[in-house]
């Protein structure tokens, strides 16, 4: 997940070779089912397949046990990369996963969000900036 939070960190900087990370931190939590229910349909809500993905989620839901709830990880990463002008700036982003399986190992760039977005989610945000330009 560190790997997968540093690339997509670094796909976003103006200057990515300046990147240099101080530190991170590690936060995890169990997830309630109902909690991990709220969190996914929000995810969904606004999907054109809404009705399959619901569906999806629902057999998910099912299939978990009392003894593999849900985790959310979250790592902070504290980091200098410069500018537009050069100048070093210190940042602060904030990577999470919410994991079905509880395993931070199943991350993948389709799941992990940086500062609130997937990689897709930020690729189709820069398409959509530019087409109003």
């Amino acid at each position: 997940m560190t790997r997968i939070c540093e690339d997509m960190l670094t796909d976003r900087l103006r200057s990515p070779s300046s990147y240099r990370r101080i530190e991170i931190s590690h936060y995890s939590d169990q997830i309630p089912v109902e909690e991990f229910r709220k969190i996914k349909e929000a995810e969904i809500v606004n999907d054109k397949d809404y009705v399959t993905l619901k569906r999806i989620l629902d057999l998910t839901i099912g299939s978990m046990s009392k003894n593999h709830l849900p985790v959310m990880f979250k790592k902070y990463i504290k980091y200098d990369a410069d500018n537009a002008y050069g100048t070093p700036i210190r940042g602060l982003a904030e990577c999470t996963l919410l994991a079905e399986n509880g395993k931070e190992s199943s991350a993948s760039v389709f799941d992990v969000r940086l500062d609130g977005t997937t990689k897709t989610e930020y690729l189709t945000k820069l398409i959509l900036e530019s087409q109003q330009n």
